[in-house]
């Protein structure tokens, strides 16, 4: 099997002060959905129930509900970063390493959108927000480009 190359950039994005005040709204959204897995978490532990780790069993716990304007791609980055941290604790453990399982609320949580789940049209960058809810977009300072041409984290189509 071939190896895996993953990309990310950060970017700066020019917005007005409504725009602002939504990104927020979504780092904020994204803060409660940690909190509510801690939360469900810690009650299973009060009862003396094995947690709800897993990316799947995770995702099956938040179907269905809404978190502001945050869509459904948006909550599942935050679940899959809160298991893979949960997993790598208990890895650590198992080797007889100090480790702690992720217990922290996090009031605005940074949120990761993949490749084709946001658009980059000229200068306006559009993340996907919840059904319902007017579009979001927003300009965003030019990165330079790498020697392919496409933004970073963008495969050659």
């Amino acid at each position: 099997m071939g190896a895996t190359l993953h990309r990310s950039a950060r970017i700066a994005i020019r917005a007005t002060e409504a725009q602002r005040r939504r990104c927020f709204g979504l780092l904020r959204s994204a803060g409660d959905v940690r909190a509510l897995v801690l939360d469900c978490n810690r009650q299973l532990r009060e009862w003396r129930l094995p947690p709800v780790v897993t990316y799947q069993a995770l995702c099956r716990e938040i179907a269905g509900m809404g978190f502001g304007e945050l869509d459904s791609v948006g909550a599942r980055s935050v679940i899959r970063r809160y298991s893979t941290e949960w997993f790598e604790a208990a890895k650590r453990r198992k080797a007889g390493e100090h480790a702690g399982f992720p217990r922290r609320k996090k009031g605005l949580l940074a949120v990761r959108w993949y490749h084709t789940t946001f658009r980059i049209d000229g200068d306006r960058l559009r993340v996907p927000v919840a059904r319902g809810c007017p579009r979001s977009c927003c300009a965003w300072q030019g990165v330079p480009l790498p020697a392919g041409g496409h933004p970073v984290g963008h495969p050659a189509q």
